[in-house]
């Protein structure tokens, strides 16, 4: 007789499917990150690179694939959001839960806000989530199966997850205390995990040797991140922000409880405490809420499968009743939460819900906004390459031929690396952010279409300064809402210029 599918494996398939048709439905355009990322794909240089590499690598996988697709560049990590699903029902099924718990973990997962929105925009913030929530389960398979080879699989996660984000680190000192603290310290005497911290700087060597090249930029990148949006977050407000999970909140609490307090298997309390050392540095650091999510599935994992045990000790028979209210209180808060986790309303119809649901929003900045930020800057994109064609289009042939398109952030500069090309627009250059590094191309300068700036900026660079465009649009973030563009004119190389006075800067 054929074996059943496990709960994993639909709850896993669902989540794919849901991302999917999402992507491709969705009323919202590509978000201005997915253009940066887009466009480090088509400058990929796998040693060189201001940013962990891996994400242009999977922006060239993708587009290679499906073509330029908006759907196209949200099949990983559609797929990266139903393994981290896998993954949390597997680690309930391991510690001993039912298959209701076993769904409970999923739901945790699947129904969450957070995991949501991570899973349906094409961020390294997904791929962080999968690498962190894979070595901490191949940590506790290294505990339940008493075998040391698992790792091997920490170690390549925690690579991946340095070719993806450096907050790899946390995970990383929380995985070294659990292991000093519980019996698998143990294991330091041996090989296996020193082989696993080879492995991982390893696979990850082109993130640090991209900063050695470069001057160590995410040095500046934190500090600019630090001063304008770390230093808001506060303590209590990290806290605070976690509840906004659901009833998944309380299962993640068991959940590190059960595993640090494991004494059947004390390797796993490793698990507990790196998940715990982790929260804590955050915490302490200030950093945003959702940096802590990835010690999230394992946590649901732990704390259903707890929940499964004690509902079989108070109620026997009725035990699945309590994980079964559990998983039905999540589905509820799920789908009363979708909107905020998928881009499925309009804006409009989003800014009505938002102020029902929450009375409004706030950027990164604390500035107020009518709809979440992500969704804000998912819009206009291609509004901005139609006018910026026009503009490029109204310029003589001869001026065309030298002349260059310059972006003032990366979102619009990465809407023209998109969107461009298909307009009859050449690639753009942009003085900040990774764009800096990309240079200023082989053209004097002395002519360019630029997209924002100020007349008073820009005549500091080129002695004409033309109005040529403006483009509006509300729901945006207030950088974006109204836009010009402009047609500047002047001798010399005031490319070379630009780029020397605006190195650094992010």
């Amino acid at each position: 007789m054929a074996q059943k599918a496990r709960p994993g494996a639909w709850l896993a398939g669902g989540t794919a499917l849901v991302h999917l048709g999402t992507a491709i439905a969705s009323p919202y355009e590509l978000h201005r990150d997915e253009l940066l990322y887009a466009a480090m794909g088509t400058h990929l240089q796998w040693w060189r690179m201001d940013f962990p590499p891996l994400i242009a690598l999977l922006a060239n996988a993708q587009r290679a694939l499906f073509g330029d697709a908006v759907w196209g560049l949200r099949v990983l990590p559609a797929l990266a959001a139903a393994t981290l699903v896998w993954l949390a029902c597997d680690t309930a099924r391991r510690l001993g839960g039912t298959p209701a718990a076993q769904c409970l973990a999923g739901l945790c997962v699947a129904a969450n806000a957070v995991f949501l929105r991570t899973g349906s925009l094409f961020q390294p913030v997904v791929f962080d989530q999968l690498w962190w929530t894979l070595g901490l389960w191949a940590l506790l398979r290294r505990a339940l199966d008493d075998e040391r080879r698992w790792w091997l699989v920490v170690g390549l996660a925690f690579g991946l997850g340095l070719l993806t984000k450096f907050s790899i680190a946390f995970i990383g000192v929380g995985v070294l205390v659990g292991t000093v603290v519980a019996a698998t310290r143990r294991d330091l005497a041996t090989p296996w995990p020193w082989g696993a911290a080879l492995l991982a700087i390893g696979v990850g060597s082109a993130s640090l040797t991209g900063q050695l090249a470069l001057g160590w930029p995410v040095v500046g990148q934190m500090r600019d991140l630090s001063a304008t949006q770390l230093d808001l977050v506060t303590p209590g407000q990290f806290v605070r922000e976690q509840l906004l999970t659901g009833p998944a909140v309380l299962v993640a609490c068991i959940g590190v409880l059960r595993l640090v307090r494991d004494r059947a298997q004390s390797g796993a309390r490793a698990v507990g405490v790196a998940c715990a050392t982790a929260f804590g540095l955050l915490l302490a650091l200030h950093g945003k809420s959702y940096y802590v999510a990835p010690i999230y599935p394992v946590l649901y994992g732990a704390g259903a499968s707890q929940l499964s045990q004690w509902g079989e000790v108070l109620w026997q028979r009725r035990s699945r009743w309590l994980v079964h209210g559990l998983s039905g209180l999540q589905c509820a808060y799920g789908l009363l939460i979708l909107p905020m986790g998928l881009p499925v309303l309009p804006p409009a119809l989003m800014a009505r819900y938002t102020a029902w649901l929450t009375g409004s929003d706030v950027t990164n900045t604390g500035a107020p906004i009518a709809i979440p930020q992500d969704y804000a800057d998912m819009l206009g994109w291609r509004e901005t390459a139609d006018t910026v064609a026009r503009v490029w289009q109204s310029l003589p042939p001869a001026t065309r031929d030298s002349a260059v398109l310059v972006g003032f952030n990366y979102g619009r500069a990465g809407a023209l690396d998109w969107y461009g090309p298909s307009r009859g627009v050449p690639r753009p250059v942009a003085p900040l952010g990774s764009y800096w590094f990309w240079g200023y191309g082989d053209r004097p300068g002395t002519v360019a279409v630029t997209i924002g700036g100020t007349p008073e900026f820009l005549a500091t660079y080129w002695s004409e300064v033309t109005l040529a465009a403006t483009y509006r649009n509300r729901w945006r973030v207030a950088e974006e809402r109204e836009v010009r563009v402009y047609v500047v004119r002047g001798a010399g190389q005031p490319l070379a210029r630009l780029w020397r006075e605006f190195e650094g800067r992010n």
